[in-house]
């Protein structure tokens, strides 16, 4: 029986091609990029996530095709690539990313003398996928050394150049044992893969727990948690520090301009034509900025008379971010895919000056509430008659199988004619899924009620 391998496909120009799923840390929305001076043409320059620094690569242009301007749909992936037995954080532009999808052995095959429009030297090999080609890229060819010395020092650094802090956490690593162990427990119990590509991003996450907890550094970490039975009074800090928790106000647009113009005129028609009262569940709410975007445009239907009243729950497995959620005090640039009228109706500003912050109205903070929830638990315990679901950009990061439990139990909960709305990276995991149908890319409707009928 073949291998098979699973790769996440993205869109570069015309052509079809796919990075192993295993590489990749998060997909962003586009965003600003600061420069770097006298950079190569492929080197965008930086961006920061969670305080971390990543150069950025255009990938048109690593091909050799013409740079285009950014579009709703273009994307950045943050990815660990292996670079002369290191690995490195790059983000990599693509123009659009689509899913993921599994290739074996027997339906891929070595990479072709192609020449053509684009650099072929980056090709480990071509899939098939149906009638489609999927050309599968190789990360340690395509940031070879060549590039190495044009990429930002701080990226080059060994432990003379660097302060003393770094140069004891260059030469601070899990072992295998307590690698493996902690990559098993988070599968197990988050429905997370770790594998050893991760290694480095999930060491420079648990070295603030090491300062926390004051221990030697990260094998003591592992002893803690393994041999020494801390592992029950760390899981919310362990699993706080590994899992990806990226949002952004209004991300994704059109799933919010469905929610106004679609979803809520059907379900006004379910309820004979009366104003709704509507329950929205974000499902993976991270610091809150989905549940908050759903909140304002939903406000903006009630004072049009479009909506009764709403409530909106947001669930998430870091403790964490759902601290953040709950105060929901926001950096300004964080803010601006706002519209200037929501910002003005829905947020306030610091009274001091000095700090460049806003905070969600306490109007619009009481129709949102926030719950701890694992998504691999076997059952939710929150109500089964719920509107719209957001379950957006996480389950990329779940094996085939988990993608379809957790999208079963998420669509037991919703009442009849209710939506599900995935991520766009996710737009074919609801495929399969019993009483879903898909109703436009990303966007699926459970069966409707008799008399009404479901979006078109």
């Amino acid at each position: 029986m073949a291998d098979t391998a699973q790769y996440l496909t993205l869109g570069i120009d015309q052509e079809l091609f796919g990075i192993d799923i295993r590489n990749v840390r998060e997909i962003l929305d586009m965003r600003p990029i600061s420069k770097l001076p006298h950079a190569p043409n492929f080197l965008l320059g930086m961006i920061d996530v969670r305080g971390a620094g990543y150069p950025i690569v255009d990938l048109r242009t690593k091909l050799g095709l013409p740079r285009a301007e950014p579009t709703d749909a273009t994307r950045i992936i943050i990815l660990d690539v292996p670079v002369k037995g290191r690995t490195m954080g790059v983000g990599f532009v693509a123009d659009r990313v689509f899913e993921v999808t599994g290739l074996d052995d027997d339906h891929t095959e070595a990479a072709p003398d192609v020449g053509g429009r684009w650099q072929s030297n980056y090709i480990a090999g071509i899939g098939r996928k149906g009638e489609s080609f999927i050309v599968v890229f190789d990360l340690e060819r395509l940031m070879e050394a060549d590039d190495l010395p044009q990429l930002p020092a701080w990226q080059r650094k060994g432990p003379r150049d660097v302060s003393h802090q770094q140069a004891t956490d260059a030469y601070d690593h899990l072992s295998d044992k307590h690698f493996n162990a902690i990559a098993r427990f988070i599968e197990t119990r988050v429905g997370i893969k770790l594998p050893q590509t991760k290694r480095t991003m999930v060491e420079g996450r648990l070295r603030k727990r090491v300062r926390a907890l004051e221990l030697a550094g990260l094998n003591a970490y592992g002893a803690h948690l393994f041999d020494k039975g801390g592992l029950e009074a760390e899981t919310v800090h362990l699993i706080d520090c590994v899992t990806t928790n990226k949002t952004d106000f209004f991300r994704e647009p059109s799933h919010f301009d469905f929610l106004r113009e679609v979803a809520v005129p059907q379900l006004t028609q379910r309820h004979g034509g009366r104003p709704p009262q509507l329950k929205v569940w974000s499902a993976a709410s991270s610091t809150g900025a989905e549940a908050y975007t759903a909140a304002m445009v939903l406000q903006d239907l009630v004072a049009a008379g479009k909506v009764a009243r709403f409530s909106i729950l947001g669930t998430d497995i870091s403790t964490e971010v759902l601290r953040e959620a709950r105060t929901a005090i926001y950096p300004r640039a964080f803010v601006a895919p706002v519209p200037a009228a929501m910002q003005q109706r829905y947020l306030m500003r610091s009274r001091d000056p000095r700090e460049d912050v806003v905070r969600v109205t306490p109007e619009l903070r009481r129709t949102v509430h926030f719950e701890r929830l694992n998504l691999m638990d076997e059952s939710y315990p929150f109500d089964r008659d719920v509107d719209v679901i957001f379950c957006r950009n996480v389950l990329i990061y779940f094996d085939k199988p988990t993608q379809q439990a957790v999208l079963s139990r998420l669509a037991s909960h919703l009442r009849p004619g209710g939506y599900l709305m995935l991520g766009h990276s996710e737009s074919m995991a609801g495929s399969g899924v019993g009483p879903l149908r898909q109703v436009v890319p990303t966007i699926y409707q459970t069966a409707s009620v008799a008399g009404t009928r479901s979006a078109a």
